[in-house]
């Protein structure tokens, strides 16, 4: 049941990866896409959601989550390429069978032109016969000719599906402190490790140098290398749609909660100790520059991002905090019926190009829960409008899918561990 609602959701979104491009042309789409597959898990501290999993297993959910994720897209690129290919493959041979029944008609009128002679021709020349057949032999030389340029042709496809895809590189070493707690670094759990797998990640990005970026993660945070570096790229034409039940806006030495997937936003707009106060801002050493720490290649202006679908404990907490950062929110009743909101919002920016952050927990977890939290409330039609009437009126280039936390295949791995013929 997991796997085939999640394929549905999962498709949904991927048929807006394929149409980026203005095209369902799949030789070009390639070239403009790249798919990140982000498995970054240490900006989460959530082994307190999963008792009945090992410290490990709950720790890291996030990688097999990323994995999974790629399966799904595999297989949703896969249907939506076979798809493409009929319709092509309709189209090209209804083009064939008319140049076919041309070419018949053209054989059958010079046939009957030669009638009255061909009885005198063929005493004199018994060969003459051969050339009757002329045309089918060049019909089969154009269908034998189309079926190798289809075959080449889906070669191509999957050796640029294999160029387009990058996978971080992400640490699995669960590091604990002599109380067994997470380590936090410059008031960031993990922090030294998160800017080193946020620096492969843009690494990847320099050298892929990609127009459009489809990241599959791993925690909220994946979202950050990727959005600063199109918002470089594309000058800050760029306004990001926040789909999270979490506003996303702690600070590095916030007492309420130190994991960096909960300040992915604040990363985003580059806040700093000096432009943003932590809880412990009267601390001399409790000093901090989002962008900067991370070298990230810009920040994106409050006025460009939104946050959509918050309904959670954060959410509340953190409500001064969002106004004072100057971020617009869309409550889940605001886009309950339609999009209007939203798109009015994105006309008011100014820009053409979008980045959409979609965290499975803003999801209504009796509907599909498939993510951490479970407060969202959020049904999968209303997100799947959004992100339509999105796509439909602006250039989407970024699409991020985070927080996919697979319990059931965790525990399913865990029993597969214990059996014969697979350890």
């Amino acid at each position: 049941m997991f796997g085939s609602c999640c394929k549905i959701f999962i498709g949904v979104f991927f048929m807006n990866i394929i149409a980026f491009g203005g095209n369902l042309d799949s030789n070009t789409m390639d070239s403009k896409i790249l798919r990140l597959v982000y498995p970054q898990w240490q900006g989460g501290d959530i082994t307190s959601w999963f008792s009945d999993l090992s410290l490990q297993e709950a720790a890291k959910g996030y990688i097999l989550g990323a994995e999974i994720l790629n399966l799904l897209v595999d297989s949703v690129r896969k249907d939506s390429i076979e798809s493409m290919e009929s319709k092509m493959q309709d189209s090209k041979k209804d083009s064939i069978e008319s140049k076919l029944q041309d070419s018949n008609t053209e054989s059958k009128t010079l046939k009957s032109k030669k009638d009255s002679n061909i009885e005198s021709k063929n005493s004199k020349n018994p060969n003459n016969f051969t050339q009757n057949n002329t045309l089918d032999s060049k019909n089969h030389n154009f269908q034998m000719q189309d079926s190798k340029q289809n075959s080449k042709k889906d070669s191509n496809i999957e050796s640029k599906s294999r160029e387009n895809i990058a996978i971080v590189d992400i640490s699995k070493d669960l590091k604990l402190d002599s109380n067994s707690q997470r380590i936090v670094q410059n008031g960031i759990i993990d922090g030294e490790i998160l800017k080193k797998q946020t620096s492969k990640a843009l690494q990847i990005l320099n050298a892929r140098k990609p127009q459009k970026i489809l990241t599959l993660g791993g925690e909220c945070s994946v979202s950050v290398a990727p959005f600063t570096y199109l918002n470089s790229v594309y000058k800050g034409d760029l306004a990001v749609i926040w789909l999270d039940a979490h506003p996303d806006v702690g600070l590095p030495f916030d007492n309420f909660y130190k994991g960096y997937h909960a300040m992915a936003v604040s990363a985003l707009l580059g806040k700093n100790s000096k432009n943003a106060k932590s809880e412990n801002h009267n601390d001399k050493n409790a000093t901090f520059d989002l962008q900067k720490d991370f070298n990230l290649p810009s920040h994106i202006e409050s006025s460009k991002v939104i946050l959509v679908g918050l309904h959670s404990k954060e959410a509340t907490h953190f409500t001064r905090r969002v106004r004072e950062f100057d971020l617009t929110t869309l409550s889940v009743k605001d886009v309950a019926k339609d999009s209007k909101k939203l798109l009015a919002w994105l006309e008011s920016t100014g820009v053409s190009r979008v980045a959409i952050h979609l965290d499975l927990d803003v999801l209504d977890a009796s509907e599909l829960y498939i993510a951490v939290g479970n407060s969202g409330v959020m049904g999968i039609s209303q997100v799947s409008r959004l992100i339509n009437d999105v796509a439909s009126r602006y250039d989407v280039v970024a699409l991020t899918i985070a927080e996919h936390f697979p319990k059931a295949e965790i525990q399913l791995k865990r029993l597969l561990e214990t059996l014969p013929l697979i350890k």
